[in-house]
């Protein structure tokens, strides 16, 4: 299936939304908080940690500041 046809059977704002994130420059790919913000408001963000524990985990290692090896 082309993209065209997909989508064309997206909703409008749907298909507005999946346009700009296959945009070929990532700074003109809306972010996730602008995505959620477009397609739903307040009413779409998820409530507290959305994350599974073990993909939580997983992102707090990778974000833990490392020690330099002297």
């Amino acid at each position: 299936m082309r993209l065209e046809s997909a989508l064309r059977v997206l909703p409008s704002d749907v298909s507005a939304v999946v346009t700009a994130c296959l945009s070929s420059r990532p700074t003109a790919r809306p972010t996730p908080a602008q995505i959620l913000d477009h397609l739903g408001g307040e009413a779409a963000k998820p409530a507290g940690d959305w994350l599974p524990p073990a993909v939580r985990t997983m992102a707090d290692l990778h974000n833990m500041p490392t020690i330099a090896a002297h």
